[in-house]
């Protein structure tokens, strides 16, 4: 049974943001009826993290260099859906051990059955995931040809850690993404939390298998995560 953890973060972003949501309908009914022509984003993309940006800054003085417009984005994606993924002990420490979704052609994610997955971690885990509850995973769009999957952490209740894998060619596989970020961490400022680098490793490798199982790729996993 999936947890009210994705709930509390959106009823939370609305406590901070009043009427936030509004704006999300007012905005993708404009899209859809091709009133503004600036609001024009891809099908497979719920809401673009920098609309959200934008929102916040117009219309609550939003000045910070913070999460709140990732939080937002995956809030309006979950929101249209409410899907959600509860993925068992057994499938966590299986998505550790394999390899890193090889093969899988970035093409997939423009192809993914959601606007943006939460996906819960179970209670029952090793050290690898301790602290982190579950994952929002939603493919954003910033103009042509610049798009990214994004990985929200939810690490606690109300603290969430966004990070981006910009897709910089189609021929390119998911394995290529994953190294390109692990490349990029391992340059990481020395002040960056270690133990927070670690646990996003392992998060991440776990995410991107969810996402190979979802394109067909690992059938090893068996059928018992389903979608709610």
């Amino acid at each position: 049974m999936i947890s009210g953890a994705p709930f509390a973060l959106s009823l939370a972003l609305q406590r901070s943001y009043p009427r936030l949501y509004d704006h999300v309908a007012r905005l993708t009914r404009e899209r859809r009826l091709g009133t503004s022509p600036q609001l024009s984003w891809p099908a497979w993309c719920g809401f673009p993290v920098g609309l959200a940006h934008d929102v916040l800054v117009q219309h609550y003085n939003y000045r910070q260099q913070g999460v709140e417009p990732f939080l937002f984005s995956a809030m309006a994606g979950w929101r249209i859906e409410r899907r959600a993924m509860l993925l068992s002990a057994r499938q966590a420490r299986l998505l550790h051990e394999i390899p890193e979704c090889n093969d899988v052609p970035v093409s997939e994610l423009y192809k993914l059955p959601w606007k943006c997955l939460y996906l819960e971690y179970p209670d029952t885990l090793p050290e690898m995931l301790q602290g982190a509850l579950g994952s929002f995973l939603f493919m954003d769009y910033y103009g042509p040809g610049q798009e990214q999957l994004v990985m929200l952490l939810h690490l606690d209740t109300y603290s969430v850690e966004p990070i981006c894998f910009p897709i910089t060619g189609k021929d390119r596989t998911l394995a290529d993404m994953y190294d390109d970020w692990r490349g990029a961490m391992e340059k990481r400022p020395s002040n960056v939390d270690e133990s927070l680098f670690g646990l996003s490793m392992v998060l991440c490798r776990i995410n991107l298998g969810v996402i190979s199982h979802i394109c067909g790729r690992h059938e090893e996993l068996g059928e018992e995560a389903l979608l709610n």
